[in-house]
């Protein structure tokens, strides 16, 4: 009731304005659940170490990667643990054992040369290594 209000003092009462609002409120909702989804959606066994003398991030354990992903819109970018080495990691390693590489696990890692993968990676996510 209130948001009607709102919208009739201030003169902005039209149907496209009260389209916009449910919209962002909405997108606001979907961002939360997309977040949570992907944080549940991980194994608590996969873990990440960095060595920084040989600037190469190494994934070990059993199960899935976390799935990093962007909302329905395209613009909210739920990020990694590790992102904050994007500018630093050269290699990856994804020890035996993990068995999916998360999608936009690696987005923007712009130094990255060499990835070696396990042979027990079943699935390896949309846009994972994606610039």
């Amino acid at each position: 009731m209130l948001f009607f209000f709102v919208l009739f003092w201030y003169g902005n009462f039209t149907a496209e304005n009260i389209i916009r609002l449910k919209l962002t409120a909405m997108r606001k909702y979907l961002i939360a659940i997309t977040a949570a989804m992907s944080l549940l959606s991980a194994s608590a066994e996969v873990t990440y170490k960095y060595d920084e003398s040989t600037k190469t991030l190494t994934f070990s354990g059993d199960g899935e990667m976390n799935v990093y992903t962007t909302d329905i819109f395209g613009d909210t970018y739920v990020n990694p643990e590790w992102s904050h080495l994007k500018d630093e990691v050269e290699n990856v390693v994804v020890n035996e054992g993990v068995t999916n590489i998360g999608k936009h696990a690696f987005m923007s890692f712009s130094k990255l040369k060499d990835v070696k993968i396990a042979s027990t990676v079943e699935i390896i996510r949309f846009r994972c290594f994606n610039k």
